[in-house]
C-alpha cells in the first residue's frame, strides 16, 4: 500500500517462531548480563552499565560451525567495540574470568568456571584451569 509516497506493509502481531528466537535471545542476554554483574559483584539495577560489554561479547562469539562470529559472516570484518578494539575489555587485562563449562553431566553444576586469563589476542586467548591446566580457547 503506498499512500503519501510512503511504503507500508502488515504482518500478523503474533509469529510464534519469531517469538520463540526473541525469548531465547532475551535469555542468552540476561544470563550475560547476571554472568557480568556477578563477576564485578554489582547489584541488579546496574545493568545498564555493564549492557554494552554485554552485548559486545554476545556478538562476537564464535560458532564452531562457521568459524565465524554473526558480525563477521555479516560484514566481513571483525566487530569493533566501543573502545575501538576487536577484543573486549574484560579481557585486554590478565586476571580472573569466567568461562563457560559446555559439558556439564548435571544441571546441578555450575554453568561457568572461573580461570586465569594469561594472554589473549582478536583470535583465541589462554587460561589457565584452577588444577593449573593451561588451555587456548578460541574467541
Amino acid at each position: 500500500m503506498h499512500n503519501k509516497g510512503i511504503s507500508t506493509s502488515y504482518s500478523i502481531p503474533y509469529h510464534l517462531q519469531g517469538n520463540g528466537q526473541v525469548e531465547r535471545m532475551n535469555g542468552t542476554v540476561w544470563k550475560t548480563i547476571s554472568l557480568a554483574l556477578e563477576d564485578k559483584d554489582l547489584p541488579t539495577e546496574h545493568w545498564e552499565e555493564i549492557l554494552a560489554d554485554s552485548l559486545h561479547s554476545i556478538q562476537s562469539l564464535i560458532f564452531n560451525a562457521t568459524n565465524e562470529t554473526p558480525h563477521e559472516r555479516l560484514f566481513k570484518h571483525p566487530k569493533r567495540s566501543v573502545a575501538r578494539t576487536a577484543v573486549p575489555s574484560w579481557m585486554t587485562e590478565s586476571g580472573f574470568v569466567l568461562v563457560r563449562r559446555h559439558n556439564r553431566l548435571t544441571k546441578y553444576e555450575p554453568l561457568v568456571d572461573k580461570v586465569e586469563l594469561l594472554d589473549t589476542n582478536p583470535h583465541y586467548a589462554f587460561v589457565r584451569s584452577n588444577e593449573g591446566r593451561q588451555m587456548t580457547l578460541p574467541r
